[in-house]
């Protein structure tokens, strides 16, 4: 007699359903267990391509080169520890200098809690500061693709400003929206280096007011303040305002305005150079997965020595297949005017390919 799929032995098939559900549960168990809030990893991949546009006319800081590379690769791990403490730990690899291929290292690696005291929001360890708009976003959740000027002018970093202290938040019982940031780092490094600098004088220190407004748009307006005296008593202050406003519908957002202006100061044996830079960013989603942007850069320096500015801009089409992945186009261009001197200009399509793999930690606003 043929056997059909109606006849089968239906013991067997149970025996075979039960032996599937025991090989599973581990991974069902665990799958169960971090959705409830155990740990945690992801995994974000960013590849920018960089093709010089004409003949290019630029100082080494600012050449680019024809590739398509690994810009950073991210792991990041994160979890509650206790019922009052979280932890964050996470990795990246990108090259830098003449390497072809980054190293890993670590770049935060810090235990937060927003239960140890009512209203209060703790964060001990390594971690990027605290301040303004670009800082507290990783690389690849950028809206745009290349860093901004001011970010490589005045912070020293093509990343964010990583450094190892403690920093306490809270949202102020006021009938307004107002939330304060202060924190203390070490201060042996300012910016993204891997060098570490003898103790300063005065660590870094910081501090940032938000608020919001929705007379206009939904928006978040933030202040900044960054202080630091390096140990041969160069002297920092850092002032800075940052703009963040959405627009939505349905649900969805449609437009963005991101900008910040900053001022430094830096004082030395009685002489003070002072540099402002900033940059405003104003992007459009054509449908829910594309969206084209503009981006203006401009600092400048004035100092006894010498004048300065760089300025720049940035054009980008991005098609986002979802919140885990982006593929981007732009076409960027800056130039440095500097006193008795030739100018300096630099033009390049860029492409990124930039993803995420696993879970990955909500931002603010």
């Amino acid at each position: 007699m043929i056997r059909t799929k109606q006849n089968r032995n239906p013991a067997r098939l149970m025996s075979l359903g039960f032996f599937l559900l025991s090989a599973l549960s581990p991974i069902l168990r665990s799958t169960a267990l971090a959705d409830q809030g155990g740990l945690k990893t992801s995994l974000a991949v960013d590849l920018v391509g960089s093709f010089p546009v004409g003949e290019e006319t630029s100082s080494v800081q600012y050449q680019s080169k024809e590739s398509y590379k690994l810009r950073s690769a991210e792991f990041m791990l994160y979890a509650p520890i206790d019922p009052r403490f979280d932890g964050v730990l996470s990795f990246a690899a990108h090259p830098e200098g003449s390497q072809a291929y980054g190293e890993p290292e670590v770049h935060e690696a810090y235990l937060s809690s927003v239960k140890l005291l009512d209203g209060f929001r703790f964060k001990a360890g390594q971690f990027f500061l605290g301040i303004g708009r670009i800082n507290q976003i990783h690389q690849h959740d950028w809206p745009f693709i290349t860093p901004t000027i001011m970010q490589k002018e005045l912070f020293g970093s093509n990343e964010g400003i990583i450094d190892t202290g403690l920093e306490v938040s809270s949202l102020l019982p006021l009938p307004f929206y107002m939330d304060v940031t202060i924190g203390v780092t070490n201060g042996r490094d300012f910016g993204h280096s891997h060098v570490e600098d003898d103790l300063p004088k005065s660590p870094t220190h910081y501090s940032r007011i938000v608020t919001y407004n929705d007379i206009v748009a939904p928006t978040q307006i933030g202040f900044n303040y960054v202080g630091r005296t390096s140990a041969i008593g160069e002297k920092m202050q850092l002032y800075g305002f940052d703009l963040t406003s959405k627009i939505r519908t349905y649900g969805h957002l449609t437009w963005l305005l991101q900008a910040e202006l900053w001022k430094r100061e830096l004082t030395l044996s009685g002489t003070t150079d002072e540099l402002l830079g900033g940059y405003a960013y104003l992007q459009h989603y054509l449908t829910r997965d594309l969206a084209v942007g503009a981006r203006y850069d401009y600092s400048t320096v004035t100092s006894t020595e010498n004048d300065n500015s760089r300025g720049g801009y940035e054009i980008n089409l991005l098609y986002f297949s979802s919140e885990f992945a982006r593929v981007g186009l732009a076409y960027y261009h800056n130039q440095r005017d500097q006193e008795g001197r030739d100018k300096e200009e630099t033009t390049q399509v860029l492409m990124q390919t930039a993803f995420i793999l696993g879970a990955h930690p909500s931002h603010d606003f």
